[in-house]
């Protein structure tokens, strides 16, 4: 009796997570991937208040050869 009910259990238990690891990898693959656009700007704090008013974030910066900001948004 306690056999059949620690192997009953244990079946439960693995049909229970193959039914989540299913239901995750079906939410996964049902979800786009998000597309995003660039730019780079100077470093214009004008500039860079305008495009963030217009849905740009800035998402790295550099200073080889001079100043770049480097933005991205959903395209």
């Amino acid at each position: 009796m306690k056999n059949r009910l620690s192997l009953s259990l244990v079946v439960i238990a693995l049909l229970c997570l193959a039914g989540w690891t299913g239901y995750a990898r079906g939410q996964r693959s049902s979800s786009a991937r998000q597309a995003w656009e660039y730019k780079v700007i100077n470093c214009d704090m004008e500039e860079l208040d305008r495009s963030g008013a217009v849905g740009w974030e800035l998402v790295a910066s550099t200073t080889n050869q001079g100043c770049g900001l480097w933005l991205k948004r959903p395209k």
